[in-house]
């Protein structure tokens, strides 16, 4: 039976997390064919998702003012460039967000992260990304791409 959530309606065999990344995929907020304002905005779906991917992290950011600039800036830009001191989630935030727009648009987005040099590249963001889509493709099997740690690189085709 279909069910209504954030004023659209859903299949039954659509999970929770594919009715956030429905909304992902549809910017956030949308307008229905009956004219009914769909979704609560990218931040609050992006951090749904988030919640249903690592819910060990759950609570983890709550009312970080630090964690909701980083998500705010990059879900506001095209490119974004963090800067800062060390310890204060510049990494996981842009390795969370990076990994949602991932794996809601496989097929038509591209990430490029990057840091000083290759070492701290594998041991920062590229680490990061690697340890949650783990995490997240254990949970749900169904989530696209394939993981080339030795070229640093999540693709959407099997490249094997």
């Amino acid at each position: 039976m279909p069910f209504t959530k954030y004023g659209a309606t859903w299949p039954d065999s659509i999970s929770p997390l594919g009715v956030e990344m429905g909304c992902i995929q549809r910017e956030g907020r949308w307008t229905n064919t009956k004219g009914v304002v769909c979704g609560e905005g990218l931040p609050r779906h992006y951090e749904n998702m988030h919640r249903i991917l690592w819910p060990n992290m759950d609570g983890e950011h709550n009312g970080q003012r630090w964690h909701t600039l980083c998500r705010d800036t990059i879900l506001n830009n095209k490119v974004t460039v963090l800067m800062g001191p060390g310890s204060t989630g510049k990494t996981n935030s842009a390795a969370w967000i990076y990994l949602c727009e991932y794996l809601c648009f496989p097929e038509e987005r591209c990430v490029l992260v990057s840091s000083t040099h290759i070492d701290g590249l594998r041991l920062r963001v590229w680490g990061e990304i690697t340890m949650l889509w783990q995490q997240a493709v254990s949970a749900h099997p169904w989530l696209p791409g394939h993981m080339l740690d030795s070229k640093v690189l999540l693709s959407t085709d099997s490249l094997t």
